[in-house]
């Protein structure tokens, strides 16, 4: 006996295509949030990761308070997606204030500023509305083909955007410029990236090198080469992007097309002149 069908196909995309957004913020939480607390912020690391593992503590607390919630929700907006409202409201403030930490606070302040701030979106804010957007699949069908089809379709998105997300901050920071750590003899040191910069670009770090064997407060300049790191595999939808802003930055990939095509152009017309030479000469 074969299930009844609930959902078409864009039902179950237009689903998916929902964790976009919420992948947009555990992409940049996983990926920058240690970098820039470490590099800009100036916190430790040691900390800030100690802070983190106590706040996945919170985490797995409020996974069954609001799972509970949501069994007990009945508004005309149905269970789940109250929740996916207010949730994400309450992310995009909570991601603003992480990445905004004042710069005049203390120490102390600034680690309390990051723990209350990622604990609010990551137990609180970004659980209400994963848990509520899980929800759903219970929710809007009753076949069991299709919860998995729409889990299976989400993922695809998830994964995709925080391929895109990182790839595209990696080559982001090469064209706008920005800051890297790079590791020299006496430990890693910050590096600011001029917009614009191109690969097999050499950077001279003043007084990082190796000390003087004759005098050691002399010290050498420490040589780097930077490398733009390009994906070898992209998503349909990053292609789109990377050609859109092809066309925006001088349509390098039609004009590198074009002249090609205009060399081998001029091989055949040499070629033909060539011909159409010997034949005269066989005629005299």
């Amino acid at each position: 006996m074969t299930e009844k069908k609930y959902l078409r196909w864009y039902n179950k995309v237009g689903y998916g295509s929902g964790d976009i957004a919420g992948n947009v913020v555990y992409a940049l939480l996983s990926s920058f949030v240690m970098i820039f607390l470490t590099n800009t912020v100036g916190l430790s690391s040691g900390i800030v990761g100690t802070l983190i593992a106590v706040s996945k503590l919170f985490d797995g607390v409020t996974d069954i308070f609001f799972g509970a919630m949501i069994d007990k929700t009945h508004t005309r907006m149905g269970k789940a997606r109250p929740w996916m409202l207010w949730g994400y409201v309450g992310c995009a403030v909570t991601l603003a204030a992480i990445f905004f930490i004042p710069a005049d606070l203390g120490d102390f302040a600034k680690y309390a500023w990051f723990f209350i701030a990622y604990t609010l979106l990551n137990a609180v804010f970004y659980t209400a509305n994963n848990i509520a957007y899980s929800a759903l699949t219970a929710l809007v069908t009753k076949n069991s083909a299709e919860r998995v089809q729409m889990g299976s379709i989400r993922f695809v998105f998830a994964f995709g955007t925080s391929l895109l997300i990182q790839s595209v901050t990696v080559r982001a920071v090469a064209a706008l410029g920005g800051e890297i750590l790079i590791d020299t003899v006496d430990g890693k040191v910050i590096y600011d990236v001029k917009p614009g910069t191109q690969t097999d670009t050499r950077v001279r770090l003043r007084g990082k090198g190796v000390p003087s064997w004759r005098n050691k407060d002399v010290r050498g300049d420490h040589y780097v080469t930077l490398v733009v790191q390009v994906p070898d595999k992209l998503k349909p939808e990053a292609k789109e992007l990377l050609r859109q802003f092809d066309e925006i930055t001088g349509n390098s990939l039609n004009a590198a097309k074009a002249a090609t095509e205009q060399d081998q152009h001029g091989g055949e017309n040499k070629e033909n002149a060539a011909e159409g030479k010997k034949k005269k000469r066989w005629k005299l």
